[in-house]
């Protein structure tokens, strides 16, 4: 092996370990941008879940035109009626 080949050689050895080291980066940025977004999914599922149980919540709750006739299709202080 001629000096010449063997610079050539470690040239290219050293632009194979600069990429190896380039794509090690960009997959670390890759997973840390993937973890963040599984973070995001998970707290938007937990926001969800948390409306849907309010929801339920308030649905069981009487409305207050099917606690009092008298005030069926009014608002407290309204003077006219709601229509529908």
């Amino acid at each position: 092996m001629t000096t010449k080949q063997l610079i050539k050689d470690m040239e290219d050895l050293r632009l194979q370990v600069s990429e190896l080291k380039d794509t090690k980066e960009k997959l670390v940025k890759l997973e840390i941008s993937y973890d963040k977004s599984k973070m995001t999914v998970a707290e938007k599922t937990r926001e969800v879940k948390a409306l849907e149980n309010k929801v339920k919540a308030l649905e069981k709750i009487p409305h207050l035109g099917q606690t009092s006739g008298r005030n069926q299709g009014h608002f407290v202080g309204q003077h006219w009626p709601i229509h529908h």
